[in-house]
């Protein structure tokens, strides 16, 4: 982890007997994690198994995702805690590691995947990711998977991982990057805006002065 700029001395670490929960410093910047931890975690998984036979490969799956976790004498607990376990132990995440025949498998919750990925905080593609639905338990909700050099969408998940309504509308893509230089060089306005398109819109009503350094401000053209 060290290559990718995070201090694993800072994390809290529980043991959970073949696997770990780490629970990071609420300021770590979560497209770090979501891109280049990722990315050095499956580097460091090719060098070790490179000259191994495939019965001894050491083969991962991971879960990222961000909410409550509350410090108790037995480790740690809260919902965030919970869906973590429930993410990293889920049947279609077991499935895309066994079917890719891969190194890793990741599974981001649906708040991570919206934040970084679909923000373009990091350098992934929405197309690198493959929502599903993760149901355990107590436990239903959408997800997104991630197989670092194989084609997450061509790997057979089965019907139960499909989200529950697979015609509802997902999230939308945000622009490419082509279609970024195109509004930023073809004379700009309302018009131009029209590259971008949005999923969800939120108004907010400000009736005060607001400061608003390192805000983050969406505008939506009509």
């Amino acid at each position: 982890m060290t290559r990718s700029g995070l201090k694993r001395a800072s994390w809290e670490v529980n043991s959970t007997g073949d696997g770990e929960l780490a629970v990071l410093p609420a300021d770590t910047p979560e497209p770090v994690v979501v891109e280049t931890c990722v990315r050095e975690l499956a580097a460091a998984l090719r060098r070790y198994n490179h000259d191994l036979v495939p019965e001894a490969r050491l083969r991962l799956r991971l879960a990222i995702h961000h909410g409550t976790a509350v410090a108790s004498p037995h480790g740690y607990r809260g919902k965030g805690i919970v869906a973590v376990a429930r993410l990293v132990d889920s049947d279609v995440l077991r499935r895309a590691l066994a079917s890719s025949g891969a190194d890793l498998a990741v599974i981001v919750s649906q708040p991570v995947f919206l934040d970084t990925v679909m923000q373009r905080h990091t350098g992934l593609e929405v197309t690198d990711f493959r929502c599903v639905r993760v149901v355990s338990k107590e436990f239903a909700e959408d997800a997104w998977i991630h197989v670092p050099g194989h084609d997450v969408h061509g790997l057979d998940l089965g019907r139960a991982s499909e989200p529950d309504d697979p015609g509802a509308e997902k999230p939308s893509s945000p622009p490419t990057r082509a279609a970024d230089r195109d509004a930023a060089t073809s004379g700009g306005g309302p018009r131009d805006a029209k590259h971008y398109s949005a999923g969800h819109v939120v108004h907010n009503e400000f009736n005060d002065q607001v400061d608003a350094s390192n805000g983050v401000i969406g505008m939506r053209f009509e």
